[in-house]
């Protein structure tokens, strides 16, 4: 019995690190997208992946939350329950102060907008047909088509303003709804957490030869630093800009000549397309200029200036600091990953492609310089510079002729294991 339990072990560590090989992992995380985008589009697939979303949205929220709990439970010495429930207090306290606050003006701009939309498009039409900008007739007779035929869906929609609220109405309280229950479900999950990575790396050790758990480990631990330093880091730097944004603007609005319409709403636009390294400034920044020039010249260039010193400061200076490393990759690897995500899963594509794409580098470029290694060849690559910085940098270690990463020397590993025992 026991020799039979050893052979599937055996067997099991074998596909571990047939699996785990740099250049398999990266292929097989390749098929792997390719399949689940082109499984989604099977619409029952689609249904039952829609039926768990609540689960998975709930799994997020405590993955991201569990940093501000454990702070609260070891500032203020709390039971790992009530430092959940101070946590929950507070996200509900800064939404309060949001819906307060922000929500209102925000509403009031979005409506403004829907209501102007009709006129900024017929302007759009009049400057086109006056001036021609020395474009063919048939790229004019193009734009002409275009621009009717927005203006034709502005009118029905302004036309079926009840309709259009009304269904509004109820995709947000839907999306609303089914968040409430997520943060029920991520409370439970929050509350049952402690010692969920002790407890992950004990299974990895005892189900897994050593070997195979010093990686499984070291890429789950890499994974882990990668996703929270950048969304993290990414939120508040997010955050600070958006402020920033509406500072600027406001105060500029204060001056004779430059009146902005739509400044919340610009300012959440801003924000939340800045989470989206590269083109997020630009994602954002773009529709936020044209809007300022039906306003006027002075305003266009006004919000163009302040755009581009904002975009400067963000990735001169707050950026940086914020971030540090994070990202780790060259720009070159942080746009292909962008450019891929948004096309095989649009917007929330984009924005998890930049920390996957950080995991797949490293963890190909160990696979290599372990080749390298084990060939006797001393010239190694340079390992990306983010994930390895911290108090929770890697520690090599010498194992049957092959240098790999580990997170946990043997000694701490045994230890950990005696306590459990």
């Amino acid at each position: 019995m026991e020799a039979k339990v050893d052979k599937r072990q055996t067997v099991l560590a074998k596909t571990i690190r047939w699996l785990l090989s740099g250049w398999r992992f990266v292929g097989l995380s390749i098929v792997f997208l390719l399949l689940y985008k082109f499984i989604v589009a099977d619409a029952r697939v689609g249904w039952l992946l829609g039926s768990v979303h609540v689960v998975v949205v709930a799994f997020v929220l405590a993955y991201f939350l569990d940093p501000l709990v454990r702070r609260i439970e070891k500032y203020f010495h709390l039971k790992r329950t009530w430092s959940v429930v101070l946590t929950y207090g507070l996200i509900i306290f800064v939404g309060y102060l949001f819906v307060k606050s922000a929500l209102p003006s925000i509403w009031e701009s979005i409506l403004l907008l829907i209501q102007n939309g009709p006129g900024y498009l017929n302007e759009i039409n009049r400057i086109v047909i006056e001036n021609r900008f020395n474009l063919s007739p048939n790229i004019l007779e193009f734009i002409q088509v275009q621009l009717d035929g927005w203006n034709a869906n502005a009118g029905g929609m302004l036309g079926d303003a009840f309709g259009v609220i009304l269904n509004g109405a109820f995709k947000v309280t839907s999306v609303f709804v089914k968040f409430t229950i997520s943060m029920f479900i991520a409370f439970y999950i929050l509350t049952g957490l402690k010692g969920g990575a002790r407890k992950a790396r004990l299974m990895a050790f005892g189900l897994l030869p050593r070997d195979v758990a010093e990686r499984v480990v070291h890429a789950a631990a890499l994974a882990d630093r990668s996703f929270k330093g950048f969304f993290i880091g990414k939120l508040f730097d997010s955050l600070i800009i958006g402020a920033i944004f509406l500072i600027t603007v406001t105060i500029l609005s204060g001056f004779e000549n430059i009146q902005f319409l739509y400044i919340p709403l610009m300012a959440l636009i801003i924000a939340i397309t800045n989470m989206i390294p590269y083109f997020g400034p630009w994602i954002g920044g773009i529709p936020c200029i044209i809007i300022s020039l039906f306003a006027g010249l002075h305003e266009g260039a006004a919000m163009t200036l302040v755009i581009l010193a904002i975009q400067q400061f963000d990735g001169l200076i707050l950026g940086p600091k914020i971030l540090g490393d994070v990202m780790g990759i060259t720009p070159f690897w942080v746009l292909s990953s962008i450019t891929v995500g948004g096309a095989l899963f649009g917007p929330l594509g984009m924005l998890i492609a930049v920390p996957t794409a950080v995991v797949i580098i490293e963890l190909f470029t160990e696979y290599v310089n372990r080749q390298l290694e084990k060939k006797g060849i001393d010239d190694q690559i340079d390992m990306p510079p983010g994930p390895q910085k911290g108090k929770n940098m890697m520690k090599r270690k010498k194992q049957d002729g092959i240098s790999i990463q580990i997170t946990r020397s043997n000694e701490e590993t045994d230890r950990d294991q005696n306590q459990d025992l």
